[in-house]
């Protein structure tokens, strides 16, 4: 039966040559733009879904609202929000703050300009980014270690063990050694975080220990409690917001006549990459639209 089938087939496409030859195109060109879509929504839709506890991270964004009315909207804070709301709200077991950097680094007489990252000591207890070598809860624990991705890794060292090598970084008046800690697996391509060098907050901190709440130049995540309700302890940050920041507001207020209102907010991992409300800045790449 089947062979009949494929005759017919055969004997028809010899007969119309030119009509099955556009049908047949036509065919491919529809079923290979279908694939290609159904290829590029599953991949957005993918985005930073490989974190263990992505479920359960937000990143704390701001809203500063002013006096004509309109809204400017960021998904970045200062050093204080992080800290301070974790310390508050017992819902919130857990914050990282990241934030991006360029740095001038010197190996031997060799010379070259890295993008990097810094971020808390408990990175890697929060995101899954897979370590090739190193302890992932000492990696960055020291104020002069460094963690770099496999391939920046590869192209200081070659095929070395990275660990335990001195890489020496220009930060300001002088070149510092940091030694590398860890070597990371390169990170996803459906990842928000592109880490090609990883630096300890701890050491930022020591150049700036930022102490305003109306400063917004980093990326702060915080993970919830299963089973706490996000809009509840949105809640309870604008509470703590307010109550922490009541001095620093009247200095602002007096000084410089600022008259905006801020609010803080939380943003689920997995929304991110589609958001076109808060922009993907401070360290975080690929952002996209839902329309595509």
């Amino acid at each position: 039966m089947l062979k009949n089938y494929l005759l017919t087939a055969y004997r028809n496409i010899r007969r119309g040559k030119v009509f099955s030859l556009i049908n047949i195109l036509g065919l491919s060109v529809g079923l290979t733009c279908c694939m290609l879509i159904i290829l590029y929504g599953k991949d957005e839709v993918s985005y930073d879904r490989f974190h263990t506890a992505g479920n359960h991270i937000y990143r704390v964004t701001s809203d500063m609202v002013h006096e004509d009315g309109s809204i400017f909207r960021s998904g970045s804070t200062g050093m204080l929000p992080g800290p301070q709301f974790a310390a508050a709200i017992p819902e919130i077991t857990d914050y990282v703050r990241v934030q991006n950097a360029y740095y001038t680094v010197k190996k031997g007489t060799q010379v070259f300009d890295q993008e990097a990252l810094f971020a808390d000591a408990n990175f890697f207890s929060v995101f899954t980014f897979p370590l090739l070598a190193g302890n992932p809860e000492t990696a960055l624990t020291d104020i002069h270690s460094i963690v770099l991705s496999e391939e920046v890794a590869e192209k200081y060292f070659g095929k070395k063990n990275a660990v335990g090598e001195i890489l020496e970084l220009n930060t300001g008046e002088k070149f510092e050694p940091f030694m590398v800690s860890a070597v990371l697996r390169r990170s996803p391509q459906n990842s928000s975080l592109k880490i090609k060098m990883l630096l300890p907050m701890k050491f930022q901190q020591s150049q700036n220990d930022d102490k305003q709440w109306f400063n917004f130049f980093l990326n702060t995540f915080v993970v919830l409690r299963p089973g706490a309700d996000p809009a509840a302890v949105t809640s309870r940050i604008s509470q703590v917001f307010r109550k922490e920041s009541a001095e620093q507001l009247k200095e602002m207020v007096s000084k410089y006549a600022f008259r905006d209102k801020v609010t803080f907010g939380l943003q689920p991992l997995f929304s991110m990459h589609l958001s076109t409300d808060y922009p993907s800045d401070n360290g975080l790449t690929d952002a996209s639209n839902p329309i595509y």
